[in-house]
């Protein structure tokens, strides 16, 4: 019974699990009966450990024992276990029912059994046997006792553990007789006879600490802890400490770094700095201060004062000491983000004005203008983006006012919606200044960001957060993951996971890059889509669009659409992608449509202010007073209201905040006192603050009932007002719930308090709250919104919920908020003991009769749960299902069970062969089967009394009253008896069954209801069984009601909730069927794209085919193979195969569908076997073959597929040679292959379509003159930066080529699904998905027409004219013409303009139904230069490209229709001519009658009796439902138009910049409105596409385009005051000398795309020029240095060649200005020479003369000489006089000659060894002393040095005493005996010379000799010289100077006076000669 108990209790608690919703926390609690019985816990012998924390053990009582101390313990007896049992030797009679009776053994006798038998007695048996009588024999006998052996004389006690009985790693005790205890070892656990090796990690993690340490098993008990990856430094019993992994870049030099996890550091600013770590910012003080102080900086000592600003306030006041604190004064008022929504954002202007009625009345009239406050904008005054304190993030102008629409207008550095990104990807910072440290990745170009990569955007073979880490493939020596590369790190390599793979390099696991809580980083707006391992996609949700990383949300209301609304109407923005028009002022329509309002209304005809005049008839019209308002017209009156809102300045403040309107009635007269403006002012200042504050009273929403609900609910109650309580309920505070915030399922809490909630409900298109209807929605007031609710809404008893206080005591303060508790309230008493905390806490509680976590009512109605007739399992935590009483049945026992009938259902029903009416309305009677009859129905009917005419499903009966028979249906049918109809039980209210239920007709008159997947219960009641309500995994289940619920597929997903499927991608990867997994889906990005597709999977038995493995085995083709199973454009169902079409694949060819014999075949060679549920982007029909494409053939060389091919073997091998020609040709191959263009999308015209143009377009095209046309016709086939799939050209919005125009790919349509065309449908790809080595190629059948060339076909003319002889001239031309020779009739040829045949116009525009078949063949266009492109169409046929049939036409060639009157004809081109007959009409052309049933009004009668809707209309017929006809290829419309429907007519509507009729649209050309698209009249207007245009001035003059001037001849400057150069400087005019005028190219050295303008400013300033204008741009390209096509930036320009991508700066200087040779400067100012410089300053002039008096001519020179740099010192005229005298030695003593130092310089060095040889010492910080002089001013720059002015002169110290240096004397020495070696070295020279004439004399012996010498010169190891500028002391003998190779080389070939010596060195050996030496 307790493991049934337990299995119940189980299933209950599974039950409480799977139903609880699972976002919310479940907590369940089980009350467990106490052993014994609750009655009676422990027997009333013991204590139970019960409660809540208990666990139900039995503590018994003294004397008992058991679970449930049901028994004695051994030995004892009685009732309360008191009794000691005597027996001695038997058995005793124990327990709680015992008697202590003793039963003696064999031997023994007596009450206690203490005697033994006589006859024993004398057998005198051992101390272990005793006496027992023989069974056979009845003799007495000794026998061992139990445990013993032997022959009962000698007993022995049996040792077990001699059998082995115990475990091999157990050790066995003896411990009695034939007793043992076996005891498993150390190591091991168990009973002894069985042994487990103990995993000491199994258990508390081996007392390893969690978190930082695992656990390591070393064998049987033993084990040791290890640190986790990132911890370090284990300490026994605390676990690892985290490693330390801060670094000094880590965290920002003002923020301190923290390890907080493994591998994560916590970077916090420090005190007094704010920022996220990775950057910190000081106030305003200490900024200035970093940049005062910055080495080097551009501000370093130039600021000194700054100001602190606290969110944009200023500070006035800092650091205002007070007691408890400091205060800081600021300016202004700092505003909270909590408050943010009820700041005022209107600032409207009023005035008031008052207009005298009569000598005691006056009228107060308030004008009030409407003004947004600073920062926000649009009619509701909503935020700018980025906030209204910092409207565009502070980085921009937003478009602000009340009539702005938001838009930031953002700074040069910086773009994005709210500007919150910088302008240039690869900068970041605060202004956009620093430069990313992103080497091989996409920077992360926020502001706020710190110049890492963006995650995940690493190039292939780089990782790391700077992506500067090189991965490689890992090698054989290195053990890392297949899914790893191998990194290098300093030399070290480590193993990484690839992208898309998570782990530590040696194990790698897919990771799930859209998991939380980053989902792949996507905006919260967005959502995150997995395309592959470890890629993903953003795509914002509906009603959002991209914004950099971001989704912007969409406000229709700035698109060029306006929402839609009608250009006399205002869009008004709801919310992302929704919109709602209001017509404007004057007009009155749905917003869609606006009309004029009546003249009289504007003209008022003078009504009072407060009345309109409304148009009666025509001529009359009459003043009406406006609603609310009660009058005549002439004068109107308010309520006390509106009144009071009139005289506003004149009342208390207390009223203007009030909204009157909602505390008096409108239908009751009222006595209003009104405190005036004065007396508020007497009120306190407390009370005026607390009054006159609007955000006192809170937002609210409230659900008020209508007039007659509350009328209704007072009289049922018998109140006269409803109570406070009744009120509050239906008011929820501190929230504005619009109609688009109520969702399904809503709860919210009320006035009263959480415990009383209102739950929103959505059914059948209603808005329900709790069970009432809301009536109007949305009625808005100044602090909320009121919906009015048809009901007074009952205050619900479902929740009980307890109040409780608990005080706990802790020493470390954690709060947690308890399961099943909310609400606390924490206080803190600090006692000695700790702390203690008084938590008051709410206990949710359901009442009796609620279930849940939101107190659902349990099934029955209002007040009786289960109908009353069982028992609910209610409670917090219950599930709501009802225990039905004996006797009940059903979900909510509303109902019998089976057999039983009454209000008890105890009566049992006796039909023995019918039918009872039972359940709780039954009364028992029986309805009999047929055959049967009889109060029970157990008499048979044996013969017919009714002679025959009952029906067959009928009884004959008797009536018992007059003895006649009738007739009766049997059970189960219906009817009189004569004829009998089964009875349908699932024909009303779906029989009985629940909504998520089927009912299922069984037998006549009986059905079974069964519950839905998902759902369990008897079908009448059905309750969610499983996770997610039943809904599918990608739905969101929302509760409806008590056990019920509504499921919705998630965004991206299609379905009905129960089934929802997403794109065919994702669809793929979780199917369950048998497509095969690895190829299908994962192999083909496009699937994960938009789409529509349909794809054909092969199964796995057709990949299991021979011949397709073999396929797949010898090639690597396989994709290509997948893809021709795929077609785009269209996702086709079952129905749509069923019909013979061609379908074009992703591979470009074709499929052939067919259906035969209800199976739909591919190729006539595949069937479709099975065919999935649409999915979001398409559909899966599953195959049973393999398709293999036409002409594919299998390729032997496999590698020669993976790799990519040159772009002239893809052009070879597929027939673009033309095309290819031209591209080389022309160059512009060379911008195709440019690695800065790559990859490109190149669009190629084939061989085919090349020779298919027209020869005059040949002519025109390939002819020399018009090259540069040629060029613009092949660049407009380039999209470069790109490479683009098929299903990515499809919904590419534009394309933008390398011409600069657009071109747009779109799919063909309904004929031809699969198949793309380019710009029009006569251009189609033919071949496609042609891969190159730079990118891809898509084959054309067209030459595509860039806009600004059009169709061109010019072609040659020759003109003749005559002069006479004596006019003979020779004509010289330009390029245009030709010159034919000198007589005296001369010939020129000229190209004049013609439009090919399709095109038209002076831009050559393509005709409309385009150029391939203009007018759509089907009349005649207005073609060539001078047409207008106008067709004129054939007879039948009508629309701007006669594309449509005329009314009453059909098919295309547009026949007449041959219905009559009766009928509709199926018309248009794409019409069968069949005739929709009208009601009642039938036949082939409606003439003749019938049809019954009747067909929906939409439908039409067939042959056959048969309905059929009629064209643009679905259904069967009898239910006619219009069809969406712009779902399907755009509404037949073309693709530059928008599709609305209305009913059945579909409305096509031309988009921005094309013209037509929306059937067909044409580009406009703006260059064609007659005044030249807006450009300067001396300038050509060139249309680029669709409504676009360049401008370009015409030649001789210059500009943008749109302003043009004449050009101007430059002037020299330098003519004049030397151009402002300085005297000393040579001038150079750039504008009149230099053939680029000034203007010259900048280019960041850092590469393309390096440089923003605020750097191209600073680079123009640094070489003293400015950026150039645009005249001044145009001036250079005159010379031909650039090239004429400017666009965006004035300061931009881009060549041809590369059009729109590569931006240069271009700078411009009018003169340059250059000092001459030995002068510095800039020169606008030039320095001489020391000399000079010196001569020039009179307060050194004495110096001067002094100098030349005593050094003379040699020093002055010194000073002149530009090729040595000096320093030199030169005392102030004060500190010499002129008087004074200064020798010769003391003048060189002040010149430091070889190197020019500044002071700070010589205050680093301090020493310095000056001309003379002499050391000066420098003293000071900032300034210096030179030996004790006073720097009095430094750094006087010459060309040649600097000079620094001392206080006084210098003195030199005197020259030492004349002594003859000892190596002098050496020398001498030397010098003799050197005589004597020089004789002997030349003897052997001329030997060896004479000698060795085979080996030349070679100079490089000497090579280690002259080293030597070089060591042993004295002119080179002089100790006496030191380095004059750094060495203070003398060199000593051991600093020999390092010797070069080539320094010995050079000296090889110089006279050295030791080259004999060194010569013998070379010959006799070092040693020797040095020995000697």
């Amino acid at each position: 019974m307790r493991v049934k108990f337990i299995h119940s209790l189980l299933i209950k608690l599974m039950t409480l699990v799977l139903l609880a919703p699972f976002s919310c926390q479940m907590y369940i609690i089980l009350s467990i009966e106490c052993p014994g019985s609750a009655a009676m816990p422990c027997g009333n012998n013991g204590v139970c450990s019960d409660g809540i924390t208990g666990n139900g053990t039995c503590t018994c009582a003294p004397g008992f024992r058991g679970t449930a101390c049901e028994d004695c313990k051994a030995n004892l007896y009685g009732n309360k276990c008191s009794n000691v049992c005597s027996c001695k030797n038997g058995i005793c009679d124990s327990g709680v029912k015992g008697t202590g009776q003793c039963t003696c053994l064999s031997g023994y006798t007596g009450i206690d059994c203490d005697r033994e038998l006589p006859a024993c007695a004398a057998l005198r048996c051992g101390p272990n046997s005793r006496c027992i009588e023989d069974m056979s024999t009845g003799q007495l006998l000794c026998r061992c006792k139990p445990g013993y052996q032997g022959d009962g004389t000698q007993c022995t006690s049996i040792n077990p553990c001699l059998r082995g009985v115990c475990h091999a790693n157990a050790v066995c005790a003896h411990t009695g007789p034939n007793q043992h205890v076996c005891t498993c070892t150390e190591g091991y656990s168990g009973d002894g006879r069985v042994c487990m090796p103990i995993d000491p990690c199994q258990t508390n993690l081996g007392n390893c600490t969690s978190g930082s340490t695992r656990c390591v098993y070393d064998g049987p008990g033993k084990s040791h802890c290890e640190c986790l990856e990132g911890f370090e430094k284990f300490v026994e019993g605390k676990g690892c400490s985290v490693k330390d992994v801060c670094k000094p870049d880590s965290c920002h030099k003002y923020a301190t770094c923290a390890t907080v996890e493994p591998g994560t550091v916590d970077c916090k600013c420090r005190e007094g700095y704010i920022g996220n770590g990775k950057i910190c910012f000081g106030n305003i003080i200490q900024q200035l201060q970093d940049l005062n102080s910055k080495p080097g900086g551009e501000w370093t000592g130039q600021l000194s004062s700054g100001q602190i600003l606290v969110n944009g306030e200023s500070v006035l006041e800092l650091d205002v000491e007070a007691k408890n604190g400091r205060l800081h004064s600021l300016e202004g008022i700092l505003i909270p983000p909590s408050i943010e929504p009820i700041i005022p954002h209107r600032c409207d202007i009023k005035e008031t004005n008052i207009f005298k009625v009569s000598r005691i009345c006056a009228i107060i009239c308030l004008d009030q203008t409407p003004r947004c406050c600073k920062g926000f904008f649009g009619p509701d005054c909503s935020p700018c983006p980025g906030g209204f304190t910092a409207p565009c993030s502070s980085h921009g102008t937003c478009s602000e006012g009340i009539d702005g629409n938001g838009t930031c207008q953002c700074e040069p550095n910086f773009k994005g919606s709210r500007c919150q990104y910088c302008a240039d990807s690869n900068k970041y910072g605060l202004f956009c200044d620093k430069t990313c440290g992103c080497i091989h990745g996409v920077c992360d170009n926020r502001p706020e960001a710190s110049g890492k990569c963006k995650q995940g955007s690493c190039k292939e073979g780089y990782t790391g957060e700077f992506c500067e880490q090189q991965t490689q493939l890992c090698g054989p020596n290195q053990p890392c993951h297949a899914h790893a590369n191998c990194v290098s790190n300093k030399g070290a390599f480590t193993c990484v996971c690839k992208p898309g793979f998570q782990g530590d390099g040696y194990m790698c696991v897919e990771s799930d890059p859209c998991a939380l809580p980053r989902r792949g980083g996507c905006s919260i707006n967005a959502k995150c889509i997995k395309t592959g391992p470890g890629k993903h996609i953003c795509q914002c949700l509906s009603g959002w669009r991209e914004d950099g990383d971001e989704c912007q949300a969409i406000n229709n209301c700035l698109d060029p659409s306006r929402g839609g609304c009608h250009p006399n109407a205002t869009c008004i923005y709801v919310g992302p992608g929704q919109s709602d028009c209001a017509c404007k002022n004057g007009y009155h329509g749905n917003g869609r449509d606006c009309e004029p309002v009546n003249q009289c209304v504007v003209q008022k005809g003078g009504c009072h202010f407060l009345a309109t005049c409304r148009f009666l008839n025509p001529g009359g019209w009459q003043c009406v007073c406006e609603d609310d308002y009660a009058g005549d017209g002439k004068i109107c009156y308010g309520t006390l209201a509106q009144v009071l809102y009139m005289i506003l300045d004149l009342v208390s403040g207390i009223f203007q905040q009030t909204d009157l309107s909602q505390l008096i009635s409108e239908t009751e007269n009222y006595t209003l006192f009104v405190p005036s403006a004065q007396a508020t002012e007497k009120l306190s200042q407390e009370d005026k603050d607390f009054w006159m504050t609007r955000s006192n009273l809170p937002s609210f929403t409230v659900f008020a009932p209508t007039d007659s609900a509350i009328k209704e609910y007072l009289s049922r109650m018998g109140k006269e007002s409803m109570d406070l309580n009744v009120t509050q309920y239906h008011i929820i505070i501190n929230e504005t719930l619009k109609d688009g915030d109520l969702v399904d399922g809503l709860y919210k809490d009320t006035m009263l308090g959480f415990s009383y909630q209102l739950r929103i409900f959505r059914q059948d298109k209603k808005l329900l709250v709790n069970e009432a209807e809301v009536n109007v929605t949305d009625i808005e007031t100044s602090k909320g919104v009121i919906h009015t609710v048809s009901a007074v809404l009952s205050i619900p008893s479902n929740r009980c919920d307890r109040a409780t206080t608990k005080i706990i005591t802790v020493q470390n303060i954690y709060l947690t908020i308890l399961p099943g508790h909310f609400y606390f309230y924490p206080v803190n008493i600090k006692s000695k003991y700790g702390h203690y905390i008084s938590l008051s806490l709410q206990v949710r509680k359901c009442c009796a009769g609620y279930y849940g976590i939101t107190c659902e009512k349990c099934p029955g109605p209002e007040g009786q749960s289960c109908f009353g007739n069982g028992v609910c399992v209610d409670g917090i935590n219950g599930t709501g299902i009802c225990q039905c009483n004996q006797g009940f049945n059903g979900t909510a026992c509303e109902t019998c069970q089976a057999g039983k009938y009454g209000i008890h259902c105890d009566q049992e029903c006796k039909c023995v062969n019918g039918r009872c009416k039972d359940g709780v309305d039954g009364d028992g009677s029986c309805t009999c089967n047929l055959g049967w009859r009889g109060i029970n129905c157990n008499v048979a009917i044996t013969s017919d009394m009714c002679g025959g005419k009952c029906h067959s499903s009928a009884n004959c009966l008797l009536n018992v009253v007059d003895s006649t028979y009738y007739c009766s249906c049997a059970a189960g049918f219906k009817g009189n008896g004569t004829y009998c109809t089964a009875v349908d039980a699932c024909a009303e209210n779906n029989g009985g069954c629940s909504v998520h239920a089927v009912c299922k007709r069984t037998l006549p008159g009986r059905r079974m209801c069964v519950c839905h997947p998902g759902y369990a219960g008897d079908g009448k009641v059905c309750v969610c069984k499983c996770k997610n309500g039943g809904c599918h995994r990608y739905a969101q289940c929302t509760m409806t009601g008590p056990l019920e619920k509504n499921c919705t597929c998630r965004p991206g997903f299609i379905g009905d909730g129960e089934t929802c499927k997403g794109t065919l991608q994702r669809v793929r990867n979780t199917a369950k069927c048998k497509h095969r997994r690895t190829n299908v889906g994962n192999n083909i990005p496009e699937l994960g794209k938009r789409g529509p597709f349909t794809v054909f999977a092969p199964n796995t038995d057709a990949y299991n085919k021979p011949e397709v493995k073999n396929i797949v085995k010898r090639t690597r083709m396989e994709i290509q193979i997948l893809k021709y199973h795929i077609v785009a454009c269209r996702a086709l169902l079952p129905e749509d195969l069923m019909q013979p079409r061609n379908l074009t694949t992703l591979t470009g060819d074709i499929l052939t569908i067919t259906y035969s014999e209800d199976t739909i075949y591919i190729n006539n060679k595949a069937k479709v076997v099975f065919s999935d549920l649409e999915s979001s982007n398409g559909i899966f029909h599953e195959i049973d073959t393999v398709l293999v494409p036409p002409g594919f053939q299998i390729q032997k060389d496999r590698e020669q597929d993976s790799t990519p091919r040159n772009l002239s073997d893809v052009v070879s091998s597929h027939g673009f040679k033309t095309i290819y020609k031209l591209l080389e040709d022309t160059d512009t191959l060379k911008l195709v292959m440019d690695p800065i263009h790559q990859p490109v999308t190149l669009f190629l015209p084939t061989d085919a379509a090349m020779a298919t143009l027209a020869q005059e377009q040949k002519d025109f095209l390939y002819a020399m003159h018009n090259r540069d046309q040629l060029a613009e016709y092949l660049r407009y086939h380039i999209v470069r930066d790109s490479k683009l799939l098929p299903s990515e050209l499809i919904h590419a919005s534009s394309l933008k080529t390398q011409q600069g125009s657009d071109l747009s790919v779109a799919c063909m349509g309904e004929e031809h699904i699969g198949e793309l065309y380019v710009n029009h449908k006569s251009c189609r790809i033919v071949k496609r998905d042609l891969d190159f080595n730079g990118g891809m190629i898509y084959g054309i059948d067209c030459l595509l027409n860039p806009p600004s060339v059009g169709g061109r076909c010019d072609y040659k003319h020759t003109i003749d004219f005559t002069v006479s002889s004596s006019k003979v001239f020779t004509l010289i031309t330009s390029k245009k013409y030709l010159r034919s020779g000198c007589q005296s009739t001369c010939t020129v040829v000229i190209w004049k303009p013609k439009c090919c045949s399709g095109y038209y116009g002076r831009d050559c525009l393509a005709c409309p139904g385009g150029p391939g078949s203009p007018c759509s063949d089907h009349g005649k266009c207005d073609e060539d230069h001078l047409g207008n492109g106008t067709c004129t169409c054939d007879a039948g046929f009508t629309g701007v490209a006669c594309e449509l049939c005329v009314d009453g036409h059909f098919g295309p060639d547009c026949k007449t229709c041959n219905c009559t009157e009766h009928g509709s004809c199926d018309e248009g081109p794409k019409g069968t001519g069949s005739c929709f007959c009208e009601e009642g009409w039938t036949g082939l052309r409606s003439d003749g009658l019938v049809c019954n049933p009747a067909c929906h009004e939409k439908g039409v009668c067939m042959e056959n009796n048969t309905c059929v809707c009629k064209p643009f209309y679905e259904g069967d017929g009898i239910t006619c439902t219009a069809a969406n006809m712009c779902k399907y290829w755009n509404g037949g419309c073309s693709k530059d138009a928008k599709c609305s429907q209305k009913g059945e007519k579909v409305s096509c509507t031309c988009l921005k910049g094309f013209s037509g009729d929306g059937f067909e649209c044409t580009p406009v050309d703006p260059c064609a409105d007659g005044e030249n698209g807006g450009c300067h009249e001396h300038a050509i207007c060139t249309m680029t596409g669709a409504g676009k245009r360049k401008c370009e001035c015409k030649d001789n003059y210059i500009g943008d385009g749109i302003d043009c001037e004449a050009k101007q001849l430059p002037v020299n400057r330098c003519l004049q005051d030397n151009g402002q150069c300085h005297s000393d400087a040579q001038c150079t005019d750039l504008h009149y000398e230099d053939k680029t005028l000034g203007v010259f190219h900048y280019r960041s050295s850092k590469g393309t795309y390096k440089l923003n303008y605020t750097m191209a400013q600073e680079a123009c300033k640094e070489t003293e020029g400015t950026i150039a204008t645009y005249t001044q741009l145009s001036y250079a390209q005159q010379v031909h240095l650039f090239c004429l096509n400017v666009i965006g930036c004035l300061f931009s320009y881009v060549c041809p060649a590369d059009v729109g991508h590569i931006l240069r700066f271009v700078c411009v200087s009018d003169v340059k200005c250059e000092c001459k040779t030995g002068y510095i400067g800039d020169g606008y100012s030039c320095t001489g020479n020391l000399l000079q410089v010196l001569s020039a300053k009179p307060t050194l002039s004495n110096f001067l003369s002094v100098s030349r008096a005593s050094s003379g001519k040699k020093f002055v020179n010194c000073l002149s000489n530009i090729t040595i740099q000096s320093t030199l010192f030169v005392p102030d005229n004060d500190g010499l006089f002129s008087n004074q005298t200064l020798s010769g030695r003391d003048i060189e003593h002040h010149l430091l000659d070889g190197r020019a130092l500044v002071l700070q310089a010589l205050i680093n060095i301090t020493h310095v060894r000056t001309r003379l040889g002499h050391s000066l010492t420098i003293t000071g910080t900032s300034s210096g002393y030179i030996n004790d002089r006073y720097v009095m001013d430094s750094d006087i720059l010459a060309s040649n040095g600097v000079i620094h002015v001392l206080q006084g002169p210098l003195k030199a110290p005197p020259p030492p005493p004349p002594s003859i240096h000892p190596a002098h004397k050496a020398g001498m020495g030397i010098g003799v005996l050197g005589l004597i070696i020089l004789i002997v070295a030349a003897g052997f020279v001329g030997y060896n010379f004479y000698t060795h004439k085979t080996k030349p004399f070679q100079f490089h012996y000497f090579k280690v000799i002259l080293v030597y010498a070089s060591y042993v010169n004295p002119s080179e190891s002089s100790p006496n010289i030191s380095n004059p500028v750094y060495d203070s002391f003398p060199a000593t003998k051991e600093q020999a100077p390092a010797v070069s190779e080539s320094k010995v080389r050079e000296a090889a070939f110089k006279p050295r006076k030791h080259t004999t010596f060194l010569f013998l060195l070379k010959h006799f050996g070092e040693p020797k000669i040095a020995n000697w030496v």
